[in-house]
């Protein structure tokens, strides 16, 4: 996967969502021709994602354009065209562009996980790496207790959405290895997306 745009840890994933039907509405918009500014402008007059909580539009709005920025032709394909399982993992690679803690759990704790033929991820699993996070970003040691517990959930809530983790129950994820069309495969590898395969156990 090419490097991911924000190259260091944020506490600000705890303001993430999978967003699935939103980011397609707007993807949608981008695929016919507009441009990511007026998207975004749109969307703040119109709240064209029908966001029911009109102080979150804002929010909302911000985090879809980022990953707007990061949709070339390859990946908008597989992300409007395909079932929703390939259409879902899409999204997860985009995520991965835009957020450096999701990225690296994939491509650290999810991928060795799948190398070992492990079935599932546990909370220690997350808190290990969450004190590995903090050793390579000190900043986030200063992150509250109450911030890193809403980290750690969000992370686990967006690969669940993702559908490469199932909830067993509050400490425990099933590892769901995805099945991934050849359409999605090949679109994933022409946006430079071969890490993220990899991680997922996909033969490429």
């Amino acid at each position: 996967m090419r490097k991911v745009r924000k190259n260091s840890y944020t506490a600000s994933l705890t303001a993430e969502s999978f967003l699935y039907d939103e980011t397609r509405i707007l993807a949608g918009l981008l695929s016919d021709g507009s441009d990511v500014e007026t998207i975004s402008k749109r969307n703040l007059a119109e709240n064209l994602i029908s966001c029911k909580r009109p102080g979150a539009l804002k929010r909302l709005n911000l985090i879809l354009a980022d990953r707007l920025s990061e949709m070339t032709d390859d990946i908008l394909e597989p992300l409007l065209n395909n079932d929703i399982n390939n259409s879902r993992i899409t999204l997860l690679y985009i995520i991965c562009k835009t957020d450096k803690l999701v990225r690296d759990f994939i491509l650290d704790v999810y991928s060795d996980k799948i190398i070992t033929r492990a079935d599932r991820i546990t909370r220690i699993d997350l808190e290990k790496y969450f004190e590995k996070v903090c050793e390579s970003e000190p900043k986030m040691l200063k992150t509250s207790d109450a911030t890193k517990a809403k980290i750690k959930s969000v992370l686990a809530r967006l690969l669940t959405s993702g559908g490469i983790l199932e909830k067993i129950n509050n400490d425990e994820f099933r590892i769901v290895r995805p099945v991934i069309s050849e359409f999605t495969k090949q679109s994933i590898q022409h946006d430079g997306g071969d890490e993220f395969l990899k991680a997922l156990g996909v033969t490429l």
